[in-house]
């Protein structure tokens, strides 16, 4: 038994958090929509091995004459742009094929949507948008992550 049972407990130091708190990025979504298109490919979000729309299964060639003629043409363009282009948009995580869900949550964690961007006829490349910065995840050569969609 403790000899102060019956004695009120008081902190030995009394934190006051500010009242004047601010987000660590104040960069106005609205300010972001007027930035231009950007666009990497990076080891933390390049899904290689997926079978049908990893990046190892890509013909070189495809990739210099499709998708980078594409990306290259969103790199003159604003977000707000973007996304006034055909197939060019966000997608719900909720919307997409369930085998690509469950990609996307065992390789990535929890993300709410990914980014389609058109690459050529039914090609669409998936990535994440960070800011004005679109990571490339797939390539969907058939269509196939997110069907039904615009």
């Amino acid at each position: 038994m403790s000899r102060h049972k019956n004695r009120p407990k008081s902190p030995k130091s009394a934190y006051n958090p500010s009242t004047n708190k601010s987000p660590v990025s104040s960069e106005d979504v609205d300010a972001l929509e007027s930035k231009k298109f950007k666009w990497r490919a990076t080891p933390r979000y390049v899904d290689y091995d997926e079978k049908e729309w990893g990046w190892n299964g890509v013909e070189m060639e495809k990739f210099f004459n499709k998708c980078l003629k594409h990306l290259h043409h969103y790199e003159d363009t604003t977000w707000m742009q973007i996304k006034e282009e055909d197939h060019c948009h966000p997608v719900p995580l909720k919307d997409i094929v369930s085998r690509a869900q469950t990609r996307i949550n065992n390789k990535y964690g929890g993300l709410d949507n990914l980014w389609q961007v058109k690459a050529e006829g039914r090609c669409r490349l998936f990535g994440l948008k960070e800011g004005q910065i679109f990571y490339l995840i797939w390539h969907d050569e058939k269509h196939t992550v997110y069907p039904g969609g615009r």
